[in-house]
Formats: C-alpha cells, sequence, structure tokens
C-alpha cells in the first residue's frame, strides 16, 4: 500500500464516487439512494471477505481503499436519511459502528463483522435487494 492518509484515500475517493454517479446521469433521490447502497453493498462483501484472510492486517486494510469507499458511500446515505426515514434508528446505529471502525484502533474482525451486520440490518429494514433494479 502507498503512503497515503486514509484521509487522502477518502478524498480520493469521494472524487472516483462522483465520477461513477456522473456516469449514471441524473437520477431521482430514490435511485440515488439505491445506487449508494448498491455500491456500498458491493465494498462491504469485498472487506469482509478481505478480512477473513489470515494473511492480512485488519488495520492495513480497512484504511485502504475499500474503507475510504465504505467511508464515502456510507456518508452520502447518511445525507439521505432524515430523522423520519424507515431506517433512521438502524441507520444510526450502523454509521457508530462503521465510523468506530474506520477510526479507532486496532480492528478487530469482530467489528468488521459486526459494521457489516449492521449494514445489512438497514438492507433487511428495506426489504432491499441491492443486485435487482440498479440504477
Amino acid at each position: 500500500m502507498n503512503n497515503r492518509t486514509f484521509a487522502e484515500r477518502v478524498n480520493e475517493s469521494a472524487s472516483q464516487y462522483d465520477r461513477i454517479l456522473a456516469e449514471h446521469g441524473e437520477m431521482t433521490p430514490a435511485q440515488e439512494f439505491k445506487h449508494h447502497l448498491h455500491l456500498l453493498t458491493c465494498y462491504w462483501r469485498r472487506l469482509v471477505g478481505f478480512s477473513r484472510m489470515d494473511t492480512l492486517d485488519l488495520n492495513v486494510l480497512v484504511q485502504s481503499y475499500l474503507g475510504a469507499a465504505i467511508q464515502v458511500g456510507s456518508e452520502r446515505v447518511h445525507r439521505l436519511i432524515g430523522p423520519d426515514h424507515l431506517i433512521h434508528d438502524l441507520w444510526q446505529e450502523y454509521w457508530w459502528r462503521t465510523t468506530t471502525l474506520l477510526h479507532k484502533r486496532p480492528t478487530t474482525l469482530e467489528l468488521v463483522e459486526t459494521a457489516h451486520r449492521s449494514f445489512e440490518a438497514c438492507l433487511s429494514a428495506l426489504d432491499d435487494d441491492p443486485w435487482t433494479e440498479h440504477p
């Protein structure tokens, strides 16, 4: 991994994320929300999968592009979830767990999996399959 800080990776990830969104053109707020969930699902599955490999340092992995992409995607969804949103309370739990995972050390597999389960709980409450009707 290069010598970039996590903040620099987050900034780079945000730029890449914006390019991905721009490629899809104008979206309704509902389409944008679903798009963010789809991307987060991809990033979380990769992070959890790589985290389960014994050869990788979790602290380094969480601070990698995957962690940065999860932070950016989570921030985008966080802005779209108001206090009256169906998953507001679940999302607050997810937000806290993910922020803790990304910014506190040491990282453990349990922290990675718990944050991921919080994300999955949000999808479940939405009865959302991020692989269908993706914008």
